[in-house]
């Protein structure tokens, strides 16, 4: 785990950090606004991939403020992350759902090539630092579904990162940066392992470099 991951994923191993975490979508306002928007998207993104589906992975599941988009789309619910605190949060969140929750990271995931029919995992590549370490992240994703791959990207030519970039060069901007990629690297590196890039959704055009990618299992 390079350096800039590793800081990012022991910030929420402990409980403090977790609970806050865990209600930061509805302390903040313009969270609230993005939350809501954003779920819109995974419910479209996810709209293309059928369902339900068989088996779902949640990677990272966090506290869980997304799982329940999932719900609908599968039988069979595997919640995954590196930090504990998230896990427990998350089961909490849903006791009436059947979940199975597991600690792992995202470059060494604990499940056979083709376990699931759904791989679901977003607002975490824009993490990790090294570029190396964000192919490996997306090709353990692929490793693990047999069909589709949804994952969030934070765009490199998007409008909100253009105007970071512009405020770091002219305005002396200290705000740390996201991780990008560009699309073109996207389809890529998901034709090397024989995907496709099947949709790239933002959550915003303005406000928001994410996007949504809905990948999709070549046909042998």
């Amino acid at each position: 785990m390079d350096a800039s991951m590793q800081r990012y994923a022991d910030n929420l191993k402990t409980e403090e950090a977790a609970q806050s975490y865990s209600t930061k979508y509805q302390r903040i306002w313009h969270k609230r606004l993005s939350d809501s928007r954003e779920r819109a998207v995974i419910r479209a993104a996810l709209a293309l991939t059928g369902g339900p589906h068989s088996r779902v992975l949640d990677m990272p599941c966090g506290a869980g403020r997304l799982t329940r988009e999932l719900l609908p789309f599968g039988k069979e619910f595997y919640c995954a992350d590196y930090s504990p605190e998230q896990l427990k949060i998350c089961k909490s969140r849903y006791p009436d759902e059947n979940l199975k929750v597991v600690q792992a990271s995202c470059f060494e995931l604990p499940f056979e090539a083709d376990f699931f029919d759904l791989a679901f995992s977003v607002r975490l590549s824009h993490h990790i630092g090294d570029p190396d370490q964000r192919v490996r992240y997306l090709e353990e994703l692929f490793r693990v579904s047999k069909r589709y791959v949804i994952a969030t990207f934070f765009d490199a030519r998007s409008f909100k990162n253009r105007l970071r970039e512009f405020r770091r060069t002219f305005l002396g901007s200290r705000k740390r940066g996201k991780f990008t990629m560009s699309m073109e690297q996207l389809a890529k590196i998901a034709a090397a392992s024989n995907w496709d890039m099947k949709a790239a959704i933002p959550i915003s055009r303005i406000a928001s470099g994410h996007k949504y990618v809905v990948f999709e299992k070549r046909e042998d």
